[in-house]
């Protein structure tokens, strides 16, 4: 295994200190679900960014496709071989940190990501939303109490979360979920005491039992959730952000070329938010709740 697979992409990147010039050596793949609203921007970005160098292998898939065992396995052989894999994209990003696990990848717009995988140095990237434009528009709507619910290796996020609520005047209640199990009981409790509840990205809270059980309670009681995504909003959540096209797209193919290169970046950028700009999505059957105040 060459020695930019043994070092994880992006903590510190010890790669590039210890020997910069193997920065132009590493296998870049690029890949992509060919609906992706972020593919015609982020790819226009790097061919920008390395004009005058190798382009990176670019993998498109369709999402239909990946329902095929061949297709999936070929794809996933391919990307399997790469020293840093790009994900553009929330369905990319799903698909590589579900089926690919020692492969240094960098994220440009993801949602969805396991508390686990997040704290990883093997993993690095820009998240789809941005918590201050998130919290922005939950003041406009509701003051009181904001419950927190988040997994362990979401706690800069649920920092960042929790400094800038306070900032707003929301009193934060939050809860650290561990496993499916502590989900009830944490769910019932942030429910019964907040005017509005915000769930991280970690799909033990934003898929499955535990996302199907919290929109439920949530429902009942008229609490509105903020989620990552809008996949969670057309599926009961009541708003969340897409990320603004071109300014993730600029980040993002900044951040790639300087690694290709071999530079460094600090550990606190290793996850970062969206750029500001990003669109706000509501739940339409859910808007007419109105503002909820304590």
């Amino acid at each position: 295994m060459n020695a930019a697979r043994i070092f994880p992409v992006m903590c510190t990147l010890l790669l590039a200190a210890a020997a910069p010039s193997l920065g132009a050596e590493r296998r870049i793949t690029v890949v992509v679900d060919a609906q992706d609203a972020l593919k015609a921007p982020v790819l226009a970005r790097l061919r920008k960014a390395f004009q005058g160098s190798p382009l990176p292998t670019i993998h498109q898939f369709d999402r239909s496709e990946m329902s095929d065992a061949i297709q999936r396995g070929r794809l996933l052989a391919a990307l399997q071989n790469s020293d840093l894999l790009v994900a553009i994209g929330d369905s990319a990003t799903e698909l590589v940190l579900r089926e690919l696990e020692d492969v240094s990848v960098y994220f440009v717009g993801g949602s969805l990501i396991e508390g686990g995988r997040l704290a990883s140095a093997s993993l690095a990237g820009i998240l789809s939303y941005n918590v201050e434009e998130l919290l922005d528009a939950a003041k406009n709507l509701w003051s009181g109490k904001l419950g927190l619910a988040y997994t362990p290796g979401y706690e800069a996020i649920a920092a960042s979360i929790r400094s800038g609520a306070r900032t707003r005047g929301f009193t934060v209640m939050e809860k650290k979920i561990l496993t499916l199990k502590d989900i009830p009981p944490a769910v019932r409790e942030l429910l019964d005491q907040s005017q509005i509840i915000w769930i991280v990205g970690d799909p033990l809270l934003c898929r499955g039992a535990g996302f199907q059980f919290l929109t439920e309670r949530a429902l009942s009681k008229q609490v509105p959730i903020i989620a990552a995504g809008p996949w969670e909003v057309s599926h009961g959540a009541f708003l969340a952000i897409e990320p603004p096209p071109d300014a993730i797209a600029s980040s993002a193919s900044d951040d790639i070329k300087m690694i290709s290169g071999g530079q460094d970046r600090p550990e606190t950028q290793r996850i970062r938010m969206a750029p500001p700009g990003g669109k706000i999505v509501y739940n339409g059957p859910l808007a007419g709740t109105g503002k909820r105040n304590s």
